[in-house]
């Protein structure tokens, strides 16, 4: 058995040793001899034992240090019984780490306590346990401080920090749970924690002496989760996740009605010592199949991401967020799923052309504008049909197109487009373009627009001259299909 007084620094002597095992003991009977009361703790009363730090000492071992802190909790002294195991953690000296059983080396005081409390320490083993009794009390006379009136350490309503431990560690992480009260019926604690707020009231709870890490955050969460989108040549829009960030939630969708391909992940981290991860999706080698990839995400900082194509599954993103303490772990998942239809059909040549080259390639643009977006019936059509302000193609080209695809070599062709009503222009370099107004598409909707037939005529747009032979009679070709000659 050691003791410590730290009432100053000095050799300790006999007689000092003396009084301090007779105060200490005399304290014990008569908190024996006189009827003790048991007091109920609330769960903010407690005497904490809380791991700190792991730091690696300049000889490669590792070293943690708790800190002893009393929590909204008043007392002239304790006495506590705990274990831990001794095959991973070892009583070491606070300044250099090396392995000691001298409490003066592995515990201090803080100063405003050095010179008021006194401890007592028991070090023992039993079978495969490692464990320690230590006792605090004050030893009288005391002065009043910040901390301390009457003989008693006030700690009601706040945390006060009354000194530090080290051990050696000699494993590569710390489990807390490695460190625990020791109950025994048969010796007082029997719990293994006693708290004396006078001579005959005590708190014997196991709830008032608790073992925390605090050495690393275990905070694996998220403050905010935004997508975004912004251009060099378009403002900044953010968009609403399903349903609205929390924390505490960790799947979310997004619809998304827009001819985008790639949007902006941002994610703040709750504590700024976690790290994330994303994964993505990509194309593979043979560009049709999607897989996954992580990245590392940086905290508050944009991440642009290649959405999936309309007509693929819905875009799943998930960031993963490691807390500092390595282990806890936290994944928010998001779906952005866009909607779609399909218009699809194959293009054919006028039967003079087929029959001149039966192997021409019948690549062909499509273009898709959201009806009403031009005003087709303006265009000047191949009969030379006056309109005050004629439009050309060069007023079509102006406008954006919402989609755009081009058949395959053999004429067929299928468009993936956001449900509404468009206008499909088919058109090809020296021919007529062909089109189709008023096309609805819903969702999962298939609008076949079958054969439509492309005539010779046109080559440079350009009006010097015509180049095929047809009557007005045979320009007109299938429903909703008009074929159009435009003047510059």
């Amino acid at each position: 058995m050691k003791v410590l007084n730290k009432k100053k620094i000095r050799p300790k002597t006999l007689k000092a040793l003396i009084v301090t095992i007779v105060f200490l003991i005399s304290l014990i009977i008569r908190t024996n001899i006189v009827q003790a009361t048991t007091l109920d703790p609330s769960k903010s009363q407690n005497i904490e034992m809380r791991a700190v730090e792991i730091k690696k000492t300049n000889n490669g071992d590792k070293q943690l240090t708790f800190e002893l802190w009393a929590n909204d909790i008043d007392f002239k002294g304790f006495d506590v019984r705990f274990a831990y195991d001794g095959s991973k953690y070892a009583l070491s000296n606070l300044t250099t780490n090396v392995e000691t059983d001298d409490e003066n080396e592995y515990f201090a005081f803080e100063n405003e306590f050095s010179k008021k409390l006194d401890i007592i320490t028991i070090p023992y083993t039993s079978g495969d346990t490692t464990g320690i009794r230590m006792i605090i009390s004050f030893n009288p006379p005391v002065e009043d401080s910040e901390n301390v009136k009457n003989e008693t350490l006030i700690s009601s309503g706040k945390s006060v920090l009354l000194g530090k431990m080290s051990f050696k560690m000699k494993t590569d992480t710390l489990d807390i749970t490695n460190f625990k009260l020791v109950e025994d019926q048969t010796t007082s604690p029997t719990t293994g924690i006693k708290i004396n707020t006078n001579i005959q009231d005590c708190y014997e709870d196991p709830s008032t002496f608790i073992f925390t890490n605090k050495t690393a955050s275990n905070n694996a969460t998220l403050n905010n989760l935004i997508l975004s989108t912004q251009t060099d040549n378009s403002t900044y829009k953010e968009y609403d996740l399903v349903p609205t960030f929390d924390k505490q939630n960790k799947e979310y969708s997004l619809e998304l009605n827009e001819y985008i391909d790639e949007m902006n992940i941002e994610a703040e981290v709750s504590d700024e010592k976690s790290t994330m991860k994303i994964k993505v999706p990509k194309k593979a080698e043979d560009g049709k199949t999607i897989i996954y990839e992580e990245k590392d995400l940086l905290n508050k900082t944009k991440m642009p991401v290649t959405l999936n194509k309309l007509g693929e599954p819905d875009t799943l993103l998930e960031v993963t967020v490691t807390a500092e303490d390595g282990k806890t772990q936290e994944t928010y998942k998001i779906s952005i799923h866009r909607p779609y239809g399909i218009i699809r059909g194959s293009i054919k040549y006028d039967t003079i052309e087929e029959n001149e080259n039966p192997d021409i390639d019948k690549t062909t643009d499509l273009n898709i504008y959201k009806t009403g977006k031009f005003n087709w019936n303006e265009l000047k059509d191949i009969f030379g049909e006056i309109y005050e302000n004629p439009k050309t193609y060069n007023d079509l080209d102006q406008i954006e197109k919402d989609q755009y695809e081009q058949s395959n070599a053999d004429g067929s062709y299928e468009i993936y487009v956001i449900p509404g009503i468009y206008d499909l222009q088919i058109d090809k370099k020296g021919f007529l373009d062909c089109i189709i107004k008023n096309i609805e598409v819903t969702e999962n909707g298939v609008i076949d627009l079958e054969n439509k037939v492309l005539i010779a005529g046109d080559i440079n747009r350009d009006r010097s001259y015509w180049t095929r032979r047809y009557s007005r009679a045979g320009w007109s070709y299938g429903p909703k299909c008009r074929w159009r000659r435009i003047w510059f």
